[in-house]
């Protein structure tokens, strides 16, 4: 993470857009790691994420919202310096799409920075009950609708962002660590965010399925711990 860190301290962000912002976790974290930047544009989809996103940052004058869809940008070509999308992609059906616009909106030179969680094997059993349960939090967000698939590995996302032709491409990985996995308060905090999930699944076809499935991954942490999953961050240059 040092070496990431290190890496963004050195940027110059000059007029940044975040795509999918939500109520701007990302955007918190551009704002004060990156070197410098003129301003911040964060846009969604929804409603209640641009507006949580606008009072989070009502004191903060280089920070703005915008209620956007992300396929369709009313932003001219090569509006801004540098673009960003964190932890967002999975929410997209079409992620081929929504990276071309950004490039699009992007200047020749911008930076392009995608930090996504990934789901690749080769990590702790604690880390991959957070990937489980994301998964299973995607599965049941899909069922009432909302677009949130499973996360990707590595490779998959080198393999969307080797379509932009993107200069001098950067890949970090990283994880936050966790001291003990096993600490009572950490493990009691996810087992108790996954019941409210379940509640308002009982007149769908999926319920029992996903119930059986909360069952095992409670089982999981319990036995495992829980540990925040790797995520790998990009950052390459337009063309």
């Amino acid at each position: 993470m040092e070496d990431l860190r290190n890496r963004l301290n050195a940027i110059d962000g000059g007029k940044i857009l975040d795509v999918a912002s939500g109520s701007g976790e990302f955007i918190h974290t551009l704002n004060h790691i990156l070197h410098d930047f003129e301003n911040i544009t964060g846009i969604d989809k929804s409603n209640k994420a641009v507006f949580e996103g606008k009072n989070e940052f009502k004191d903060n004058e280089k920070v703005a919202f915008q209620r956007m869809d992300a396929y369709k940008m009313r932003f001219e070509d090569t509006t801004f310096d540098t673009v960003s999308i964190s932890n967002s992609l999975h929410h997209f059906n079409d992620i081929k799409d929504v990276l071309n616009e950004m490039n699009r909106v992007l200047k020749p030179g911008g930076y392009f920075l995608i930090n996504e969680m990934c789901c690749d094997e080769d990590q702790t059993e604690a880390q991959k009950n957070h990937i489980l349960l994301h998964h299973w939090w995607a599965k049941v967000d899909s069922c009432f609708g909302s677009v949130h698939n499973s996360t990707y590995t590595k490779k998959q996302m080198e393999t969307f962002i080797e379509e932009l032709e993107l200069d001098n491409l950067e890949i970090f990985e990283y994880a936050f660590p966790v001291e003990n996995p096993k600490d009572e308060n950490l493990t009691r905090k996810y087992l108790a965010s996954i019941d409210p999930y379940i509640d308002p699944l009982k007149d769908k076809p999926e319920y029992k399925r996903l119930k059986e499935e909360s069952e095992m991954i409670k089982q999981r942490i319990k036995e495992y711990g829980f540990a925040p999953a790797r995520s790998v961050f990009f950052i390459g240059k337009k063309k």
